[in-house]
């Protein structure tokens, strides 16, 4: 079917289903620290990723009040990664390609440039930043009592109640889904899991799939985590003035700050429309009792852990 929709409207639909793929896949990233916002910065500058630690010692009264140190802490989080896709479509194809074709190949993109960040991201995700697994074991074997015995861990570990994260690859979460608790309950008529295929809160984890998550030389597959175990900054990298682009800015999930930037201009000497969407961003370890990871087996004798 030809494309008869109006230009402009096409552009916007096309950039909303970009920056909600792109959101969706980043979710993962809202279990750490994070600084997400459309505000322009270039490659190398920093940004201080404000986090609470875990642990805030109360202090004896001793006649006075003497003010503790700000609950709230700063991590100094540079900006080192800059990736992007790109989109074209040539003069010959603007009439006869489908809608619905330039909504899907804006999908994929999104996929693309999140999968480098989660990757970047989670790269320090390590036997050595953050000690040995909690979870050693096959997807197979993975259900909800192994999701109580890390709970079990994080409250020995003293982790806070709140804001505690479980980011699990699509076989770990797959496998929970699985399990007896929700199966009864879709059977008995109960919706939610078996419709939407989104696990509920669970013993104290709000639960993320990440179908990406690097194995990292170290058999990773998940990890619970407190805010506190990691800084994420993310900024919008503005073209410089006297740009001639036809549409430059910042796209923004105004719930989580998820920024990607979009630059559109076309090709005289090709007939081709071309737009790019990149990412700009950087991490770094804070508060490595923070985070547990779950791994598919056990390292060999003489590994890291």
């Amino acid at each position: 079917m030809p494309n008869t929709i109006d230009p402009g409207l096409k552009r916007e639909k096309i950039l909303n289903t970009f920056l909600e793929a792109f959101r969706q896949a980043l979710l993962s990233l809202t279990t750490f620290s994070t600084d997400f916002t459309a505000d322009p910065l270039t490659e190398g500058d920093e940004v201080s990723v404000p986090y609470i630690p875990m642990a805030a010692a109360a202090i004896p009264f001793e006649g006075t009040y003497t003010a503790q140190d700000s609950e709230w802490k700063k991590k100094k989080v540079q900006l080192t990664n800059h990736h992007f896709v790109s989109m074209f479509l040539r003069d010959t194809d603007i009439v006869k390609t489908p809608f619905a074709t330039l909504q899907q190949q804006a999908r994929t993109k999104a996929y693309q440039l999140a999968k480098a960040v989660l990757q970047d991201v989670l790269a320090p995700v390590t036997a050595a930043n953050f000690g040995a697994a909690v979870y050693a074991g096959p997807a197979a074997g993975f259900d909800l009592d192994d999701v109580a015995d890390i709970r079990t861990a994080a409250v020995k570990a003293a982790w806070p109640q709140g804001n505690r994260g479980l980011v699990l690859a699509a076989d770990y979460y797959g496998a929970v889904i699985k399990t007896n608790t929700f199966q009864d309950a879709g059977a008995a008529g109960g919706t939610g899991v078996r419709e939407t295929g989104n696990l509920p809160r669970l013993y104290s984890f709000a639960p993320h799939e990440c179908e990406v998550i690097p194995d990292n030389g170290e058999n990773l597959v998940g990890f619970a985590v407190h805010p506190s175990a990691m800084g994420v900054a993310m900024r919008y990298l503005a073209p410089q003035e006297g740009h001639t682009y036809f549409d430059a800015r910042p796209l923004t999930d105004p719930e989580t700050g998820i920024t990607v930037g979009f630059r559109d201009w076309y090709d005289n000497d090709t007939g081709t429309r071309k737009q790019v969407f990149e990412a700009l961003w950087g991490k770094e370890v804070i508060e490595p009792a923070a985070l547990m990871r779950l791994v598919s087996q056990a390292p060999a004798q003489g590994g890291e852990e």
